[in-house]
């Protein structure tokens, strides 16, 4: 086996090798050599054919000139090939299944990683191949062993989460987090094991799962905020497990232009892939656009038998069984003297659509983390054993993906908010589902109305005197809550649950012959004069006799009945990292059954709220609150 271009020695003229068209002179021969800046070095027995030499760093250029002429039919750099000097090659059928080495498998049933390396993007001394080069994935397992020989070097950050350790400590105790590694960015042609998917990549060691495999979700949350703020744009999730997590949530999605790529699981104890779009698989079903969750294929472009699936959940399939890739010495049973070993799972699979993506960012260093997702999903070759089982229907294609980078100049997106910069008046600002690209702040007070305590009105200071969560500047009483809405709030009123319109908040005695229900307003100003009431316009505050909230597949639905005829404000809110964030809003009227529902959609899993607020002319009530899960 061959292995691919590598980049022109800055030591020596870079070789380009041309193919002109018939009926040429000797002297029209030497006029295109000089016209692009190129000197003769041989003429091949290939028809038509030489081999010329271009200035070290004008090879670009030179290339450009000779391509643009019509005497010309190609030209092409003169690329060095060496034996490949990654002994187990062969074995790596994800990378290149050439359908010999194991029985029955089927070629091509793989990656396409030598096409992708072969793609170029231009660099200071002249093309370059996309390997990863540039590029930093974070691998948030049971560590690296940073000392592997195949891994020497490839290491540029760790940190430790794990408690019993110190925080530079990311030995490898498993085994696990090196062999994801490998098969990310081990090293390539250095006559040693295996290669790497992206082999010019760095890795980020971030170690938040034990010795013994597992992990809280608070260390695997604290090492995906590492890994964001740290600014690594792909970070290696092979892990997962049942239930659904706020706590990932919330460091997912503060990190929005991190991708973040999860193994879709295995099925659990039995070992028979699970159905995912069933349960709450986390952090596979997260569902935020800067997240790819990945399934196991097998070397005959089938899914792994004990491989998670999912058409709405798990987005495409990648190599994950048999898959050789690096391990420490003395971790694994049975292969204690072995630095390598195959393993399964849909661990192994997430690893290669990771090094993909590097490769995606060294091709486009500006492509969002949305777009990164977008790009692997709809690149993925269609197979008929995943469709209906992914998104994609399909197995990652890295050589598709990159060049359909290279070739379509995919917009740049720099905070991978959906909105390119050419278009989004806050670049730098991420803003999900605003087509200005700008958090929505409809006072323009400075404050996003997500975390915005009076959206209707400016209040930069977000002042809020009585702690109710609504702005001071909106609140009717920011002198505490009016409990029986006379006006003035509990800190001024002396008779704070009676109506009463004197100086204190309390009532004024009236004869009894002008107000029969002995409410303290008289009769002809009385709109409910047989009913006791100190409110507004004498009629009892509409209450709230039932209300419910249920949800189903990402919809909710509340229902709201009330003593009498009442304007119906539900306000449905998601419990947020350290408040609850508005999602829908509606004002309702009841009907002659005092009856309201509000139906919402497209909600993302987690706690929420139904905030009731009744009001008519009597004034307003207390709210009423009911909480629910979606999921």
């Amino acid at each position: 086996m061959l292995a691919l271009v590598l980049p022109a020695s800055a030591a020596a003229d870079t070789r380009i090798i041309v193919k002109r068209d018939s009926g040429l002179t000797s002297d029209e021969r030497r006029d295109i050599r000089e016209d692009a800046g190129v000197r003769l070095i041989e003429t091949l027995a290939l028809p038509r054919t030489e081999v010329v030499a271009a200035p070290t760093g004008e090879a670009t250029a030179a290339l450009r000139e000779l391509r643009a002429d019509d005497d010309v039919a190609y030209a092409e750099l003169d690329r060095r090939r060496s034996a490949n000097a990654d002994p187990y090659w062969a074995w790596m059928w994800g990378l290149n299944n050439t359908g010999s080495r194991f029985n029955g498998a089927v070629a091509d049933a793989d990656i396409d990683a030598p096409e992708a390396w072969a793609l170029t993007v231009e660099g200071a001394e002249g093309p370059v191949g996309i390997r990863g080069l540039g590029v930093t994935v974070a691998v948030v397992d049971s560590g690296i062993d940073a000392t592997h020989q195949d891994l020497g070097g490839q290491v540029a950050d760790q940190h430790n989460f794990v408690a019993g350790r110190a925080d530079d400590d990311v030995t490898d105790g498993t085994g696990h987090g090196t062999h994801v590694s490998g098969t990310i960015a081990a090293i390539r042609d250095n006559d040693t094991g295996i290669v790497g998917v992206a082999p010019e990549a760095k890795l980020m060691a971030l170690r938040a799962l034990g010795d013994n495999g597992g992990g809280f979700d608070s260390d695997i949350a604290e090492a995906f905020r590492y890994a964001g703020a740290h600014n690594a744009r792909i970070v290696n999730a092979s892990l997962g497990g049942p239930g659904a997590s706020q706590t990932l949530d919330a460091a997912i999605s503060e990190y929005p232009n991190t991708l973040f790529v999860a193994s879709a699981g295995n099925g659990g104890a039995d070992f028979t892939g699970d159905d995912n779009d069933a349960a709450d698989v986390w952090p596979c079903n997260a569902p935020y656009p800067n997240v790819i969750c990945v399934g196991a294929s097998d070397n005959r472009d089938r899914r792994g038998t004990f491989s998670n699936y999912g058409a709405e959940t798990v987005d495409l399939f990648a190599p994950g069984v048999a898959i050789l890739s690096t391990i420490p010495f003395n971790t694994v049973e049975g292969f204690e003297d072995d630095p390598y070993v195959f393993f399964d799972g849909t661990s192994q699979a997430a690893p290669h659509v990771s090094g993909a993506a590097a490769l995606l960012l060294q091709a486009n260093p500006y492509l969002s983390a949305q777009q990164l997702r977008e790009i692997l999903i709809n690149n993925a070759d269609a197979k008929p054993a995943f469709e209906g089982f992914s998104v994609s229907g399909g197995r990652l294609n890295a050589a598709k993906a990159v060049d359909y980078v290279l070739t379509n100049g995919v917009p740049r997106d720099s905070d991978g908010d959906g909105v390119v910069d050419a278009a989004d008046s806050c670049p730098t600002v991420a803003a999900p589902g605003q087509s200005t690209g700008c958090p929505l702040d409809r006072d323009a007070d400075g404050k996003p109305d997500s975390i915005d305590n009076c959206d209707l009105k400016a209040n930069p200071t977000q002042a809020d005197a009585d702690r109710d969560g609504i702005g001071d500047v909106c609140d009717p009483t920011p002198r505490g809550p009016d409990i029986d809405h006379d006006g003035k709030g509990s800190v001024d009123d002396r008779c704070p649950t009676v109506y009463g319109k004197d100086r204190y908040g309390c009532p004024v005695a009236t004869p009894a012959s002008n107000d029969r229900d002995r409410d303290g307003r008289i009769d002809p100003l009385d709109a409910c004069p047989n009913e006791p009431a100190g409110t507004n316009d004498g009629c009892p505050l509409p209450a709230v006799t039932e209300l419910s909230a249920t949800s189903r597949k990402r919809r909710a639905s509340i229902a709201v009945r009330t003593s009498r005829a009442a304007s119906v404000k539900i306000t449905v809110q998601r419990k947020g990292t350290k408040r609850w964030v508005r999602v829908a809003r509606s004002t309702l009227a009841t009907s002659t059954t005092n009856r309201v529902r509000l139906k919402t959609k497209r909600l993302r899993a987690g706690r929420y709220r139904a905030v009731v607020v009744l009001s008519s002319n009597a004034g307003r009530a207390t709210a009423v609150i009911r909480r629910f899960r979606v999921r």
